[in-house]
């Protein structure tokens, strides 16, 4: 599993706060999931939510906050990374 770069905040004094990200590689989970139809339970938990879980454990652990966290808004590759 691999946590995005952010390359820069813009307008940190404001309400609303914009993150300045690198281009994603590979596709939403959504779809993912819509293009390789996936029924093997193994490959479902160790390999696409084990990883997400243990991300967000680790940013939890770190004090950083998220939002959003949905299949558009998490980006995998055929190796499911």
């Amino acid at each position: 599993p691999k946590l995005i770069s952010i390359i820069q905040f813009q307008d940190p004094s404001s309400e609303k706060l914009a993150v300045i990200i690198p281009k994603m590689q590979g596709i939403p989970l959504s779809e993912f999931i819509k293009q390789h139809p996936i029924t093997d339970e193994y490959i479902i938990l160790h390999k696409i939510i084990k990883p997400i879980s243990e991300i967000l454990n680790a940013m939890h652990n770190l004090g950083i906050m998220h939002g959003n966290i949905n299949p558009n808004s998490i980006y995998i590759d055929q190796d499911y990374n």
